[in-house]
């Protein structure tokens, strides 16, 4: 059943009726809902899309959902800790843009089909689950926490074969340096670290993400050089937006850092043996002499 975009009648309350004619589909987005009628039981529904209305309270707790879609509502509960028993067969679960609170329950990572995670724009708490960085990112390509209150390091290890594209951790309270493992992401086009506290040098280590679209920085604590020849174009081919600003690299001018001053330094990828694409656009496979 499908009343997005306002096309249910004007309930405040979603009836317990409409669940006994979902049949595996419901779609009540972009409504006026501001909650649930006494005694709901969710079935099972295969598709769950309430996105963009007015609900509140608690977060209803599906029943093994493909798709579970609750963004942008005024639910202002933590994530019930068993949450993820009933994720085991979901590919999509996004929370974005409410007012939830409270540490990440572990049980999350039991959601092991899952391709999206979306609980950015809340005010979650605590670290980020080593489970989501270990084991999640083995399926994740959309892993989304930015704008929240999260601290700490970023635990655990990418895993080899990460099939993460999308990474945005922006707008937390994270410490300490990028894992190095995070080149195990190969497909990554969208890598998103800005307004936490993170350090370090550089991320040479990352120059062989040859999909790179977008890499922000800014602002942080980094450091150190970033020389005139240490990123080549030929590094990330498909780059379009890198900003790191707002921090202390120095070498290269860019805007905002505290430590530009005098001429570009010893290039700070110069240990990354980065290969020129050939005549056609394509990287070689060899360096030539």
């Amino acid at each position: 059943m499908d009343g997005g975009k306002r096309q249910v009648p004007q309930f405040e309350l979603i009836p317990n009726w409409i669940w006994n004619i979902s049949n595996g589909y419901l779609n009540l987005s972009s409504n006026l809902l501001v909650g649930f009628q006494q005694g709901f039981v969710i079935p099972i529904v295969g598709y769950l899309d309430l996105h963009s209305n007015q609900l509140r309270g608690e977060i209803p707790i599906p029943t093994e959902g493909a798709y579970v879609d609750y963004s942008r509502n005024n639910f202002s509960s933590s994530i019930p800790a068993e949450i993820g028993n009933y994720l085991s067969s979901a590919w999509f679960f996004s929370l974005s843009y409410n007012n939830l609170s409270g540490p990440i329950p572990p049980s999350i990572c039991s959601g092991s089909q899952l391709e999206t995670l979306n609980l950015s724009n809340n005010r979650f708490s605590g670290t980020i689950l080593q489970c989501l960085i270990d084991k999640g990112t083995a399926t994740l390509s959309v892993l989304n926490l930015q704008n929240n209150s999260l601290t700490g390091n970023i635990m655990g290890a990418f895993p080899e074969g990460c099939t993460l594209r999308t990474l945005e951790l922006n707008g937390n309270k994270l410490d300490g340096e990028i894992p190095n493992s995070l080149a195990n992401c190969a497909n990554a086009e969208v890598l998103n670290l800005g307004t936490n506290n993170i350090n370090g040098n550089f991320p040479c280590f990352l120059a062989n993400l040859s999909e790179l679209r977008i890499l922000v920085l800014r602002p942080n604590k980094f450091r150190g050089n970033i020389g005139r020849g240490g990123i080549h174009y030929y590094l990330w081919p498909k780059l379009q937006i890198i900003d790191l600003a707002l921090n202390n690299f120095n070498g290269t001018s860019f805007q905002g850092n505290n430590g530009l001053y005098g001429a570009p330094l010893t290039p700070c990828c110069k240990e990354v043996e980065a290969t020129p694409p050939t005549m056609d656009g394509r990287q070689s496979d060899t360096n030539e002499n």
